[in-house]
C-alpha cells in the first residue's frame, strides 16, 4: 500500500458516479471493507458509465476491469480473491446489489452485476454467491468412463490433428474439463474461479500442463498446482513434493463412475 498523501478530488461536474445518500446511511450497518470496496466498484462501472448492469470477474475486482487490448482501466478493489467474494456474499446478503449469471456454458459462467436500485425482484433469475457450496451440474452420465492414464493421454498429450493442422488455443473450457475429469472431488464454483484466476495469470495452456504435471506427480490441489505454475513463471522445472493422502485415504479413480473416490488403505 501506498505512503503517499491523496492529493484532493477534482469537482464533480463531469468525472464522477452519482452516489446514494441511501449508501451513506447505511455505512453503520457495512463493517466489512470487502463489502463497501465492491460495492463502491459496482457502482463505479455501471452508474459511472451509465449501465446499469456490468459484467466483472474476481481478477477484474482485484486488479481492475480490462480493456479490449488487455490494459487496466484501473486498479480494482485492492483486496485478494477470497475477500472479493466474501465481499459479493454479503453485499448480495444485504440487499446492496443484485447478481444475474448467464449459466448457458458451465464451463464459464458470466457473472452481471448491479446496484439495487429497488426495482428489480431479488427472487428472480437472482443466484446469491454462495461460492463454498455452489455446484457445477454434473456431466450426462451417458458418457463412456474411461481409465484415469486414457483421460491424461486424450486430454493432455494429443495437442495435434492426424493431419498435421495446427492446434486451437487452449480455452477455460478445457481447463475446467480436464479438472473435473483428472481430480478428486467436485468442481466447485469457488474452484472454477480460482481456475480462471490462475488462467488469467499464466494462460489456459501454462495451467493445463502444470495440472498434467500434478496429475502425474499425485499433486492433486489447486494450491499444489498454482505453487508449479510459480516454479515454471521463475524458470525452475523442479515440482513440489508430492502431497501424502491424509487419514489413511488414497483417492482412486472409479471406471464406472468416472469420478475419483475415497479409499482406506
Amino acid at each position: 500500500m501506498s505512503d503517499s498523501i491523496f492529493a484532493g478530488f477534482s469537482k464533480p461536474k463531469s468525472n464522477y458516479s452519482k452516489l446514494p445518500h441511501e449508501l451513506i446511511d447505511e455505512l453503520p450497518n457495512i463493517n466489512s471493507l470487502s463489502e463497501l470496496k465492491v460495492i463502491l466498484y459496482i457502482l463505479r462501472h455501471t452508474w459511472g458509465f451509465s449501465d446499469s448492469e456490468k459484467r466483472i470477474t474476481i481478477d477484474e475486482f482485484c486488479n481492475g476491469r480490462k480493456r479490449a487490448d488487455g490494459t487496466r482501466i484501473d486498479g480494482g478493489c485492492g483486496i485478494s480473491p477470497n475477500s472479493v467474494r466474501s465481499g459479493l456474499d454479503s453485499a448480495v446478503q444485504h440487499g446492496y446489489i443484485v447478481v444475474e449469471e448467464d449459466a448457458r456454458d458451465l464451463a464459464r459462467i458470466k457473472r452481471f452485476y448491479s446496484i439495487n436500485s429497488g426495482v428489480q425482484e431479488l427472487n428472480a433469475g437472482v443466484q446469491e454467491l454462495n461460492a463454498g457450496v455452489q455446484k457445477l451440474n454434473p456431466r450426462s452420465s451417458k458418457v463412456e468412463p474411461r481409465t484415469e492414464k486414457e483421460t491424461i493421454e486424450r486430454n493432455l498429450e494429443k495437442k495435434e490433428e492426424d493431419d498435421g493442422e495446427s492446434v486451437k488455443p487452449a480455452t477455460r473450457g478445457d481447463v475446467h474439463s480436464l479438472w473435473q475429469s483428472n481430480m478428486p472431488g467436485t468442481l466447485t464454483q469457488i474452484l472454477v474461479d480460482d481456475l480462471d484466476d490462475l488462467v488469467d495469470t499464466y494462460g489456459a495452456e501454462e495451467v493445463i500442463a502444470a495440472i498434467t504435471m500434478a496429475v502425474r506427480n499425485n499433486g492433486r490441489s489447486i494450491r499444489y498446482v498454482a505453487k508449479i505454475l510459480e516454479n515454471r513463471a521463475v524458470g525452475k522445472d523442479k515440482q513440489p513434493a508430492r502431497e501424502k493422502p491424509k487419514s489413511g485415504e488414497v483417492m482412486v479413480f472409479n471406471q464406472y463412475t468416472g469420478q475419483m473416490e475415497k479409499v482406506a488403505v
